[in-house]
């Protein structure tokens, strides 16, 4: 298998969780850093573009001000059928960042009136918001990609770099 194509195999399945809400890469694990530690959580992917993943949030939340100081982040795909592993590093932009507010439907917790975080009495109360003041959209431009793929046979693992849109260095590395 030539390494281009084992690369963009994996960023086809990223593609195919735009259209498809039960793929396991709709939902991952982005990891931010704070205070010089890790802080690791699932969130759930809204759109993919060429080299581009976006995310929905609460500009409230404590990963925005982390992506404010340091916007590189990781972000890891697990798909356990495929056994495909994809670990991307990202940079964090917030250019444009207001959600349209046709979305507000699926953005009401991210429009609660208390901060996430914020302690509250019992787990029913918090107040929704629909202004969608809140509701942030967060691009991740890919920088690098890390694609595992177990297989019985042969693991296969390939590292790659994204520059001006598109893929241009990749590597076979020992799984």
């Amino acid at each position: 298998m030539e390494v281009h194509s084992f690369v963009e195999n994996a960023i086809s399945e990223l593609q195919r969780a735009n259209h498809d809400s039960k793929h396991p890469f709709r939902y991952f694990c982005l990891g931010t850093s704070k205070k010089g530690l890790v802080d690791q959580r699932t969130v759930v992917m809204r759109k993919f573009e060429r080299y581009a993943l976006s995310l929905f949030t609460d500009r409230r939340s404590p990963k925005v001000q982390q992506l404010k100081e340091e916007p590189f982040c990781h972000a890891l795909f697990w798909h356990p059928r495929k056994k495909l592993q994809i670990r991307v590093i990202t940079e964090a932009k917030f250019e444009n960042a207001e959600v349209d507010k046709s979305q507000l439907g699926q953005l009401k917790d991210y429009n609660t009136i208390q901060a996430p975080g914020e302690e509250i009495e019992n787990s029913q109360l918090y107040a929704i918001d629909f202004d969608s003041k809140n509701a942030l959209e967060i691009k991740l431009m890919i920088k690098d990609l890390d694609v595992l793929l177990l297989d019985s046979e042969q693991h296969l693992r390939a590292k790659a770099s994204i520059e001006n849109d598109s893929l241009s260095k990749a590597v076979f590395v020992v799984p």
